[in-house]
Order: structure tokens, then sequence, then C-alpha cells
């Protein structure tokens, strides 16, 4: 059983209780809160660990290269055939406009290709071949769309590097407080896997790593 620590849970009587209840491991998850906060919840499960004389483990959950929503004056309802333009953009330059932060080319994206917004509720199909930063896009599957929601184009080899900068900065930090697993987001081969396995294994050889699959 695995339990993302966030506001909710990270307080010790409650993280106790979870405990209690059978909690293997803790998701440290670095798409979210600071460091001082990740810190403190490890050192919150070794504590409890040495109390209780449990074993729960720490995982680190890396961000990824993962593409973001841009910023929205408000959430916006979005139905199925409406037309609506993705924009390269932090916030959108027109009315009606999408903004999101990749900034990769857009030629490896192609007409009949799907844009997966939030975990997939919302999904968009290209109907025009991109331009130099737009993507005039009909909606498949609507829904309210929210700022900074995570973006997927699973059939585009999007222009990526192996291991972003943020992802090497996390792991070094990951690597002192000796995690137990460290996870890979949207890993779209075993080269950004072994990326991976190159910085952690010389230095903490029983930490396990993970693949997400998105």
């Amino acid at each position: 059983i695995l339990a993302t620590l966030g506001p909710a849970s990270s307080a010790a009587g409650i993280l106790r209780r979870m405990m209690l209840c059978g909690l293997d491991a803790v998701r440290l998850n670095f798409s979210h809160g600071t460091p001082e906060t990740h810190l403190g919840n490890a050192r919150l499960v070794r504590a409890l660990n040495k109390k209780y004389r449990r074993h729960m483990r720490v995982l680190q959950d890396l961000k990824g290269n993962r593409i973001r929503i841009g910023l929205l004056k408000a959430p916006i309802a979005l139905k199925k055939k409406q037309a609506v333009t993705l924009v390269q953009s932090m916030t959108a330059p027109e009315p009606g406009e999408i903004p999101f932060d990749y900034r990769g080319s857009l030629k490896v994206i192609k007409k009949g290709h799907f844009i997966f917004i939030d975990d997939g509720s919302i999904a968009l199909e290209i109907k025009a071949a991109p331009g130099r930063d737009t993507i005039k896009c009909e909606v498949a599957a609507g829904g309210i769309l929210k700022e900074r929601k995570g973006v997927n184009i699973p059939l585009a080899r999007l222009d990526f590097p192996l291991l972003s900068a943020e992802d090497r900065s996390d792991i070094e930090f990951g690597l002192a407080l000796d995690c137990d697993f460290i996870a890979q987001s949207f890993v779209r081969s075993r080269a950004e896997v072994a990326a991976v396995s190159r910085l952690v294994k010389p230095r903490l050889p029983g930490c396990k790593i993970i693949a997400k699959i998105e």
C-alpha cells in the first residue's frame, strides 16, 4: 500500500494511524511541495519506523518531462466538437486560445494525433498540421479545463532530454534522503530509465528504480 504524503497526511498522528492500518511506503511527489517539506516527511517516516519497529519505505517521484496547461483567467468549459487552439505560451494571447508550456518543435505532432489533458479526462483531436507555435484541435471528450493540468501527446516523439536539469537536481536530493525507490514519470524508452540508473546505482545500490507508465 503506497500513500502520497501531502497536507492532509503529513502530521505525525495521521501518518502513524496510516502505518498501523498497513501502509507499506510513502510517496514524495516532487511535482509539488518544497525540499524542506519532503525532508521533514522522510524524517517523520524514519522516526516512526524506529519507534514502532516498522519498515515503511520512501519513494521519490520525479517530475519527468511533463507538459502542462498554462495560466488561465478562469476554468474553461470544453464541449464535444468545439474548435480550440493550443498556443505555446504561459498565458493565452487571445480569447479562446489555450496556453501550454511545451517549448520544443511542433513538427513531430501530426493531424489526427490526440492530445490528452488532466489524466485523459479531456481529449483533443488535432485537425490540421500545427503552425509555428499553435495547434488547431477539436474537442473529442469535453470537460472543465483548469490551469497547470498535465498534457500528454502519446503518438508524437517530443523533443525532450533524457533527464531534465530539474530531475537531476531532485535525484541528488533523493540520494541524500536515502530513498528506497526513485520513480521516473513519463518514461518513453529504456534509455531514460538507464539515465536515472547511472546517477543512482553507484551511490545508492539498494535503491529501486520505477518507470511510471502514463
